[in-house]
């Protein structure tokens, strides 16, 4: 049995809201959530912090990433979410790899909502876990998304957000923390890190650092997890799962769709997008039948690879386009167009 909490927990809905939490490098869901489920917590008598997010309707989930390749092991093959080729700020982020483990996550996660109804995500991380959900920020950018917790997190110096800007998640709760002596990612990188989110328009993105030399979970990192669900994510949740979650799950889709966005370097300069949608394979056909109508015009979407759709365009507001054409292409594929039958009229502002 779990103890009671210091402060009453908010009482559960019916639908859960879903914790993803990712681990850190060499690390393993399992051990994570072994971890969480089991590791005896002062503030909370003893008891475990899973026992504490139930109370609060909160499930969690922990991933593992695929072992490959890393060069800081020597080339070792470790369970890591993308490579890095030297521990520090201010060295080039592995963005192939960070683009397999943001399609990695996000599969996962809307293969869990189609599962289950939610009322959305809460993505977590600790190290490179941390820094995966940072990414997909500015990467991916899921609609489904209530909040962004980090333990020991940073993001390289110079990273995409700087020509992606973040206004659309100026609501979003952010926390990000760090124990002040943690050896082995500077707790002045998460620092770093945070002054450019708060620049790049995540208005309520926090950042607090604890009194330990771990680089891994301390007690007080834990219990703010919890006051900061309790305070800043629970109350703003829907207190149902939307009906997206529900129209995917009625649809029975063999795998989600998901998108990213990169800059384009056309002549439009910073207007210049690249729209990028990971499909279930085989249904290429069926999605690029007709012309998605998107910002006034037909986008018409290229086979790129199975299972791989683009789309160049110019705009301000790419992320905003690819939910509409996302949320679209989810419709064809429960109700694929009839031969002949035009793109749809909505129109994308």
């Amino acid at each position: 049995p779990f103890s009671t909490p210091p402060w009453p927990p908010p009482a559960a809905p019916a639908a859960p809201v879903l914790l993803v939490f990712l681990h850190g490098s060499g690390g393993s869901g399992a051990e994570v959530s072994l971890f969480l489920r089991r590791q005896p917590l002062p503030f909370l008598g003893g008891g475990a912090l899973a026992g504490a997010l139930a109370q609060r309707g909160v499930e969690l989930h922990c991933p593992s990433a695929r072992p490959r390749p890393y060069t800081l092991a020597g080339g070792a093959r470790m369970n890591v979410w993308f490579d890095r080729t030297e521990l520090s700020r201010t060295a080039p982020e592995d963005t192939e790899g960070l683009d397999v483990a943001i399609r990695r996550v996000t599969e996962e996660v809307e293969r869990k909502l189609a599962e289950r109804a939610c009322r959305g995500v809460v993505l977590a991380g600790l190290s490179q876990g941390g820094g995966v959900a940072l990414h997909m920020l500015f990467r991916a950018r899921p609609p489904w998304l209530l909040g962004v917790f980090t333990a020991g997190s940073f993001i390289a110096q110079g990273w995409e957000a700087s020509r992606a800007p973040l206004a659309d998640y100026a609501a979003l709760p952010v926390l990000l923390t760090h124990n002040e002596g943690d050896t082995v990612v500077s707790a002045e990188w998460g620092r770093a890190t945070a002054r450019e989110l708060r620049g790049a328009g995540l208005d309520r993105l926090a950042f607090e650092e604890f009194d330990s030399v771990d680089h891994g979970f301390s007690d007080g990192q834990l219990e703010r997890l919890l006051r900061w669900l309790d305070e800043d994510v629970l109350p703003g949740a829907p207190q149902e799962a939307p009906a997206v979650a529900a129209a995917a799950a009625a649809a029975s889709l063999p795998l989600p769709i998901t998108y990213t966005v990169a800059p384009g370097g056309g002549d439009g300069g910073a207007m210049s997008h690249v729209l990028t949608f990971h499909v279930p394979p085989g249904t290429e056909e069926q999605l690029t039948a007709a012309p998605v109508m998107a910002v006034g015009a037909a986008l018409q979407l290229a086979r790129r690879a199975e299972g791989v759709l683009e789309v160049a365009l110019e705009t301000p507001r790419p992320d905003h386009v690819a939910r509409e054409v996302r949320e679209r292409l989810l419709r064809r594929l429960a109700n694929p167009l009839r031969p002949g039958e035009a793109a749809e009229s909505c129109v994308v502002g």
